[in-house]
């Protein structure tokens, strides 16, 4: 044993390793607290999150959903405008919607080229 940096073994209901030992229970608690969401974007075609994020509630899902919508506006820049819509929504496990998080860019002037 003294070979291998690193021991882990499942035993009764602990989890053991060389530097800790927790309780197996508080381990899957936390798997269990995290639910991933999947944040698809309509924005004139269907951009699919195949990915999706771990989040620990559903306000933590909207606080994702607001950095992602403002991190495409940046990305897009002036090209914004031209999109005019873009509509997200963030679908749970089963990919049912629970959330939709709309925003548009409509220029009045009619400067828009």
């Amino acid at each position: 044993m003294a070979k291998l940096d690193r021991i882990e073994s499942i035993t009764g209901n602990f989890l053991c390793n060389q530097a800790q030992t927790v309780p197996l229970k508080s381990l899957v608690d936390k798997v269990k607290a995290m639910a991933r969401y999947y944040f698809h974007v309509i924005n004139g075609e269907f951009i699919p999150d195949f990915e999706g994020i771990d989040c620990k509630s559903a306000e933590d899902a909207k606080a994702e959903a607001v950095k992602i919508a403002g991190a495409m506006i940046e990305d897009q820049g002036v090209k914004l405008w031209k999109t005019a819509r873009y509509d997200m929504f963030v679908c749970d496990e089963n990919q049912r919607t629970r959330l939709k998080l709309s925003f548009t860019a409509e220029d009045l002037t009619g400067d828009v080229k």
